[in-house]
């Protein structure tokens, strides 16, 4: 499993949980060429298609209202 941000607001959070739980998080701009089973893509403002070609298997997109910050 492989979590990628682009610098959320609860990133030491979000990274204390892949490390629990054995993922990836790395940023967007860190994953050129890699893909994982699974990708999370995490809180993106904006998508390209190269976000969307990291997984092989499953995509799971979160967002995150603006207004619960």
């Amino acid at each position: 499993v492989m979590l990628i941000h682009s610098y959320p607001s609860n990133l030491n959070d979000i990274a204390e949980f892949c490390k629990q739980q054995k993922w990836r998080c790395t940023r967007r701009l860190n994953v050129k060429g890699s893909e994982a089973s699974v990708t999370l893509l995490y809180d993106f403002a904006y998508f390209a298609y190269e976000d969307f070609t990291r997984a092989k298997t499953q995509l799971v997109i979160v967002t995150i209202d603006e207004k619960q910050r």
